[in-house]
């Protein structure tokens, strides 16, 4: 069981003078919001008996925190979650690249430690037109603005016949699409 977060996987050349044509894969995506929403399947709920916590990162391509870390409780249930970047914190500038990272962290029956993390890169770029269509979705994925396209896919009750196909793309077929909810901060 992993957290799975709902952009793609895209090949980047590794900075690696000796090995030219080596690659590895990353998670990006692009976006038109400046506080956009980042999707995830988390497959762990809220145990009174386990201290659980997801914890979001965000850093500019300095490596600078953009953002306070920001704490969350796991869900009741498991299953799709959001989490909405905080408005009450700088938002993301046009053409700017910035790296997340969600982490769980938790003790199991053992004491333990467990952990998972999931990364990946957003950057926040112009798009002329709305998602309004099935041409506007396929658009907007072959533009790369991936965290839009998600985005109104869990959130259009129109559009939820693709989200099984959709699910599957992630290896997630038998996962049931409800969206548990938005995670809140602690």
């Amino acid at each position: 069981k992993s957290i799975v977060a709902f952009v793609p996987a895209v090949s980047a050349p590794l900075p690696d003078p000796k090995k030219p044509d080596t690659s590895e894969l990353l998670l990006a995506g692009k976006t038109v919001e400046e506080y956009p929403k980042l999707w995830l399947y988390v497959p762990f709920s809220a145990d009174a008996d386990t201290d659980a916590k997801l914890k979001f990162l965000m850093s500019n391509s300095r490596a600078e925190h953009v953002i306070e870390p920001i704490i969350f409780e796991l869900p009741t249930n498991p299953g799709i979650v959001s989490i909405t970047l905080p408005t009450s914190q700088p938002g993301l500038q046009y053409g700017e690249a910035y790296s997340w990272t969600v982490e769980l962290r938790c003790m199991n029956q053992e004491d333990e430690p467990l952990s998972q993390t999931v990364s990946g890169f957003i950057t926040r770029a112009e798009h002329t037109r709305d998602i309004q269509t099935t041409a506007d979705y396929i658009d907007h994925l072959k533009q790369g603005f991936w965290y839009d396209v998600v985005h109104h896919l869990f959130s259009s009750q129109q559009q939820s016949s693709y989200l099984s196909d959709f699910l599957s793309y992630f290896e997630l077929g038998a996962v049931e699409p409800d969206v548990v909810g938005e995670l809140v901060p602690e």
